[in-house]
């Protein structure tokens, strides 16, 4: 039986009938984070006479990240896909800004970029929660006040599946958007 906030996902003839969530929001950020020198990596190995399938293999094949664990690979690989992938234009513009030792600083914010065009919650975060407050005049913002917005967008059920709440979590008092993603603030896990 399907739940209320999922469907059938049937674009593909012939494929397996999958559930997909209706939620807005996803937990793939969760494994992925920022992912800086990962991306600088991918995009100074990527061939950009090959195709897509072509250098992920190579990719893999090569182990480039130097990550013991093939399942970790493939968790970035599927966030490099959204994020960087989908235009050949946009992969090889970043593949000649890596190459060409663009200025870190820079690049960061291109990643940034992209990153938040391929994730509905980077996305909401930085023009519902951010951008409001940076238009208020506010600099430094209090983890707090960007934790209440974050809270009622889980009560909302704009997620894919529950996720621990900061408040349940007794080692992580409150969760603040990190270089590597959603982290505890206090630094407990």
């Amino acid at each position: 039986m399907l739940r209320e906030s999922s469907m059938l996902d049937q674009e593909q003839p012939g494929k397996d009938l999958r559930i997909r969530s209706l939620a807005p929001y996803s937990s793939k950020i969760i494994k992925a984070g920022a992912l800086i020198g990962d991306t600088k990596t991918l995009l100074s190995h990527w061939d950009i006479n090959a195709s897509v399938g072509d250098n992920i293999n190579q990719v893999r094949r090569h182990n480039v990240f130097g990550k013991a664990s093939r399942s970790r690979v493939e968790d970035i690989l599927a966030i490099f896909r959204q994020r960087y992938l989908t235009e050949e234009s946009v992969t090889k513009a970043l593949v000649t800004l890596v190459r060409g030792k663009f200025p870190t600083a820079a690049l960061e914010r291109l990643f940034y970029f992209h990153s938040a065009r391929a994730d509905q919650l980077l996305h909401d975060a930085v023009t519902e929660i951010l951008l409001p407050m940076q238009a208020r005049g506010l600099v430094d913002i209090n983890v707090l006040d960007f934790q209440r917005p974050l809270a009622k967008w889980v009560d909302e059920g704009r997620n894919d599946r529950p996720l621990v709440r900061a408040d349940d979590h007794p080692n992580c008092p409150r969760i603040a958007l990190g270089p590597s993603g959603l982290q505890c603030a206090s630094g407990g896990s």
